[in-house]
């Protein structure tokens, strides 16, 4: 069958070092031959530089190491852990215990930043991660992704926002997003996430994942075939 396809490899099955990774199979090409059928296809192994799911051990404990919150707007309102009351992110991890959240606030304005470790980016990585919000509270408070590559002096290049990219009246509900990172190869890149806004709605980060794809082996395999990966 055509098509692009996620399984789980085991790696040095049946030993001590027993391991399991998630990679990617698309397979497209398969022969016609009845006798020696054939199918031309890639895998891709990601190399994971970064995955964040905010589940502390404790909400006392937010933000994760290496992260930093920041707080410059005049409400109190900040980034914590927490969980939407009808929109668990449990629902799309079943691992999930906590998530960044924001609650709004009617009276002042809210201005936080939920701030990155710092990460080397190479060839061929992407950002993905989950927003959570309410498209019809967008007027009143937004999220923006931004990158910065001096260490978080200048937050000047903006890669998402929820502000004007999505559709107003669009119920509370996550969302994926992904974020190709080509720009940045070779330099040092924190990212940030910031919500702004005054009576707006309860918005979420969850499930940030950072990951680079090494360009796809491509291989001629007969049904049957053996495949050594190292």
């Amino acid at each position: 069958e055509l098509g692009t396809f996620k399984t789980k490899l085991i790696i040095n099955k049946g030993t001590a070092d027993e391991s399991e990774k998630e990679i990617t199979i698309t397979v497209t090409e398969k022969g016609t031959d009845p006798v020696e059928p054939k199918a031309i296809f890639s895998i891709t192994d990601p190399q994971v530089l970064m995955q964040e799911g905010f589940d502390v051990p404790a909400a006392a404990n937010f933000p994760p190491t290496g992260w930093t919150v920041e707080k410059p707007g005049a409400s109190s309102q900040q980034w914590k852990a927490g969980n939407p009351n009808s929109s668990n992110f449990n629902t799309i991890d079943e691992n999930s215990t906590y998530s960044a959240v924001i609650a709004y606030d009617d009276n002042s304005i809210v201005d936080t930043w939920l701030k990155s470790d710092i990460i080397s980016v190479p060839e061929h990585a992407t950002l993905e991660f989950y927003a959570g919000y309410s498209g019809s509270w967008l007027s009143g408070g937004y999220m923006t992704l931004y990158a910065s590559t001096d260490g978080g002096i200048t937050w000047s290049d903006k890669l998402w926002t929820n502000g004007t990219d999505d559709i107003p009246g669009l119920a509370w509900t996550w969302t994926q997003q992904k974020v190709d990172l080509s720009a940045y190869v070779g330099k040092d890149v924190r990212f940030a996430w910031q919500y702004y806004g005054q009576g707006g709605d309860l918005a979420g980060i969850d499930g940030v994942n950072i990951s680079a794809y090494e360009p796809d082996v491509k291989m001629n395999i007969n049904v049957g075939d053996y495949i050594n990966i190292k």
